[in-house]
């Protein structure tokens, strides 16, 4: 019988784990231990934030940045992170009516758009404040129904259990009917967007991911909690541990560790362009996440918002993670009975120090449908590994090679695969995807019958050939794949694609990720035979702004924009020609372009410039020989950083004897200044901006001044029927007075 080309089985999130039997492990976007129920990242966890999927219960952080949080105290307070005073200040809230603006004990928050949604249970309310004044716009309760039916007796009333937010869009959990409401901000009414009556009095949390699917969390007596996952109203499943979900969810800005203590992120805590990390905190916060920076310390503050301190030989806290685990995969089936299964290869291992990982095979011709009864002697151990101290991690390194191991088992056609993982309770080992190949094609085919005779022999012939036959079969492997090391969309990252951008002349930027560089390579082909051009120049730069601002080239329209002074230089000579007239040759030119100081022509005060080379008379053409600029809309280039980008990127491919200038444009019309339609104008609406912020931050050197009050800020008040000015009463700075 001809023995089948080989293939494989791949085990990943993607590729479903099929698995078969697990104990303390979790399937999510990769295999690792599960969080211990008493810890910061269980389910039922204590600071409220479902195993850190969510911002802790009572945080949430609004469109600009500013972290807002609920102090639930004797006296509930809402307080908001003021960054001058560098500490958490209580918020006045304003209502018309004051017995409904009376927070009893309010027990989470939301924000979505310019509402803050304060979810108070025992109350029966659910209060919404304007982000703006902070006065109370809404307040629905105790019935559901009291804004249709204000007498609805009190048998209707609610339980508004959680509140929050996703995508501008806030979600409020009735936990006494089992139903979670959605409120479009603008609109006044609620809508019931899940119905569950046989859920009733068991919900207690509410999520939304990146998806838009509802995670209730489920309190049973006698069991452990779960996410209930619902999609369109629709229950689609339900996990026990939160690792399962993790990546459908973006990353949380803070947590709180196991004394009740959280530390501010450094991007939220600037004056200016705020806004939340990339990266959650890891669980052992806030030691590890607050260090160095003689301002350390002062980021530190309670879950009440009060400054709070720590300790230098502090108790680790609680273990995150069980000790051990294990999984067992479903039947792998290879097609044909007495298969022999080849290698074992586990990719995307994570091994921290003090873990510990084992894999072990069984095989057999028989489809068994209780792998749990199989004696423990007959697994086969084909590979075990511990964590050992390395140095710290860069994201810029290489993806290192899989962990490999052949497989140990006989023949037979189906395959069970068992990983044992074990840890130290605070960090837990991981493997991301698992490929079981078969069948294996042994060198001891090509020797004579002789060799296989006997058969343990021939077993242990075919183990020892398989030590040779690898490092061929990997050799062979190279040379197959060769052309993938020329194609930027196929080339390994690490060294390989760092080959591929020297032979191609591009310089990768170092702080990039493999990522990008690959979207950089990427754009090299389509403008390889334009290099040196305006098109070409302009294509590279189309590539940089997707890196840095994540706009595909597709959606950038004609910008970047390159635009060559020679084409600006047909200019109407004042005064050379009597037969010159506006509107003829273009744009006006005259002297002042350059500044030559020239006796009865150009001596303005503080504008001259003295120029002793050149002829004034070709003034006209040298200002525009060999120059040209960048036109690219500031919001492209957020960072003094990402101007540096784009600068290298023009130096590098910019013909050597031109010179240029960066212009970041802003959305904006300025005659004299701004104002070529078609390339730097660009119409928007009016833009609110703070008075009081200095803009310190990382901003861009060639940034046109924002936020100056004759220049881009005008204050002024709304028109009047007689057309006058007029400041009449109320005006509370705050509250009712704005600045636009």
């Amino acid at each position: 019988m001809a023995i089948p080309s080989p293939t494989f089985y791949r085990l990943s999130q993607a590729a479903d784990w099929r698995t078969g039997r697990v104990s303390m492990v979790s399937t999510g976007d990769a295999l690792r231990l599960v969080a211990r129920r008493d810890g910061p990242l269980a389910l039922s966890a204590a600071d409220g934030s479902l195993g850190g999927l969510v911002l802790p219960s009572g945080f949430a952080i609004d469109a600009k940045g500013q972290l807002v949080l609920l102090d639930a105290r004797q006296a509930p307070l809402i307080k908001r992170y003021d960054t001058s005073k560098r500490r958490f200040v209580p918020l006045l809230l304003f209502a018309p009516d004051s017995a409904s603006s009376l927070l009893a004990r309010p027990t989470s928050i939301a924000i979505a758009a310019d509402n803050l949604y304060v979810a108070d249970p025992s109350a029966h309310r659910v209060h919404v404040f304007a982000l703006a004044s902070f006065t109370l716009r809404y307040a629905w309760g105790p019935c559901i129904d009291a804004a249709v039916h204000p007498d609805a007796p009190a048998r209707d009333e609610w339980i508004p259990a959680d509140v929050t937010a996703a995508d501008g869009v806030a979600y409020v959990l009735d936990q006494r009917k089992g139903r979670v409401y959605r409120h479009v901000p603008g609109l006044d009414a609620l809508e019931l967007v899940l119905d569950e009556p046989l859920s009733r009095g068991r919900w207690t949390r509410i999520a939304v991911d990146r998806a838009g699917c509802l995670y209730l969390l489920a309190e049973n007596p006698g069991a452990d909690p779960v996410l209930e996952i619902f999609e369109k109203g629709r229950r689609v499943g339900s996990v026990a541990d939160a690792s399962d979900v993790r990546d459908r969810f973006a990353p949380v800005a803070l947590r709180l560790d196991w004394a009740g203590r959280f530390c501010l992120p450094r991007s939220l805590a600037r004056r200016c362009d705020r806004r939340p990390p990339s990266v959650s905190p890891p669980p052992e916060v806030p030691l590890q996440l607050c260090t160095g920076g003689d301002d350390a310390e002062s980021l530190i503050f309670d879950r009440w918002g009060e400054p709070a301190k720590v300790e230098p030989y502090e108790p680790a806290g609680p273990q995150v993670y069980v000790a051990a685990g294990s999984w067992i995969s479903e039947p792998l089936d290879g097609k044909r009975p007495r298969c022999q299964w080849d290698r074992i290869e586990l990719e995307g291992v994570e091994l921290p120090v003090g873990s510990r990982m084992c894999v072990s095979t069984y095989s057999d011709d028989r489809c068994l449908t209780d792998v749990g009864a199989v004696p423990v002697n007959a697994w086969m151990q084909a590979y075990t590994t511990v964590g050992k101290r390395k140095a710290p991690a860069d994201r810029h390194v290489a993806v290192p090679p899989p962990h490999e191991s052949l497989v140990q088992s006989r023949e037979g056609r189906y395959l069970w695969l068992k990983i044992e993982l074990s840890g130290d309770g605070f960090e837990t080992p991981a493997i991301h995807a698992i490929k079981a190949s078969y069948p294996r094609r042994s060198y001891l085919a090509d020797l004579p019958a002789a060799y296989s005779f006997d058969e343990e022999s021939r077993w242990f012939l075919e183990r020892f050939l398989s030590v040779f036959q690898t490092e061929w079969d990997a050799i062979e492997g190279r040379i197959e794949e060769e052309p993938r090391y020329l194609d930027p969309a196929a080339v390994p990252t690490g060294p390989f694609l760092e080959y591929l951008a020297q032979w191609l002349g591009v310089n990768l930027e170092g702080d990039w990720d493999w990522e990008q560089k690959r979207q950089l390579l990427a754009a090299i082909p389509k403008i390889a035979g334009r290099r040196g051009t305006a098109d070409g120049l302009r294509g590279l730069l189309q590539a940089y702004i997707y890196n840095i601002a994540g706009i595909a080239p597709s959606d950038q329209g004609d910008l970047p924009m390159v635009i060559e002074a020679f084409r600006e230089r047909e200019r109407l000579l004042v005064g050379v020609d009597g037969s010159s007239r506006l509107g003829q040759s273009g744009l006006l030119w005259g002297p002042s372009a350059v500044g030559r100081m020239q006796l009865g022509v150009y001596s303005r005060a503080d504008e001259v410039r003295l120029i002793s080379t050149g002829d004034p008379q070709r003034d006209l053409f040298h200002e525009h020989a060999h120059r040209f600029r960048v036109v690219v809309p500031s919001a492209w280039v957020p960072t003094a950083q990402a101007e540096r980008m784009l600068r290298r990127a023009v130096d590098a491919e910019k013909p050597a004897h031109t010179t240029y200038d960066l212009c970041l444009v802003e959305p904006r019309f300025r005659v004299g200044i701004q104002s070529t339609v078609g390339v730097d104008t660009v119409l928007g609406s009016y833009f609110r901006t703070s008075l009081a912020c200095r803009h310190d931050c990382d901003v861009p050197p060639s940034r046109p001044p924002h936020g100056l009050l004759g220049y881009d800020i005008v204050l002024a008040t709304r028109p009047q029927p007689q057309g006058g000015l007029a400041l009449q009463p109320p005006l509370r700075v705050g509250i009712d007075t704005r600045l636009s």
